[in-house]
């Protein structure tokens, strides 16, 4: 019997880390298609929105892009499904790296709503950033895979603070 007060061995440390990693994930992925389907819901809600108060039709390209990002991961998350690999395998971490990956690209176009509001029309700029920092709230309070939160979240908040300096011309904003 082991002291409990001995420390793990690092290959065995390492072995639960992987295995931990993998059971998070997988409580995270087990809800890909309600995740998914809201995704698409919201960007739906929240375009039409902007659409409505803008009378813009351009928001089509954002509803657009969002749409085929969730449904690019709707696609790998069924692969994946299929097969999934082995905690701790080159083939799990590749999977991450891909997830990654994805949830960046969702976050980006998410957070590039403000390049579709008129830069004069300060108050929906102001509403679109409040939507844009309730999205990132929401992914960096589901569960889900520490990596995938940081892509989401960091992803969402630089294209944010892009669309402020860029588009809004307002760098004071992004503080």
């Amino acid at each position: 019997m082991s002291n409990l007060h001995e420390p793990l061995d690092p290959a065995s440390a390492a072995g639960w880390q992987s295995v931990a990693e993998a059971e998070l994930f997988h409580v995270h992925f087990t809800r890909w298609r309600v995740a998914i389907a809201g995704a698409v819901a919201l960007s739906a809600v929240v375009g039409g929105l902007f659409l409505y108060l803008t009378q813009d039709r351009s928001l089509w390209w954002w509803f657009g892009l969002q749409t085929g990002a969730y449904l690019l991961q709707a696609v790998f998350c069924l692969r994946y499904e299929r097969r999934p690999p082995l905690p701790g395998s080159h083939q799990f971490n590749r999977w991450m790296w891909l997830w990654a990956l994805q949830t960046t690209l969702a976050g980006l176009i998410s957070g590039a709503l403000i390049f579709w509001i008129p830069a004069d029309q300060l108050g929906l700029l102001l509403a679109a950033i409040m939507i844009s920092g309730s999205f990132a709230i929401g992914e960096a309070s589901a569960s889900g895979h520490e990596k995938l939160v940081f892509a989401a979240v960091i992803s969402q908040a630089l294209m944010t603070c892009i669309a402020l300096v860029v588009h809004a011309k307002l760098p004071l904003g992004v503080i």
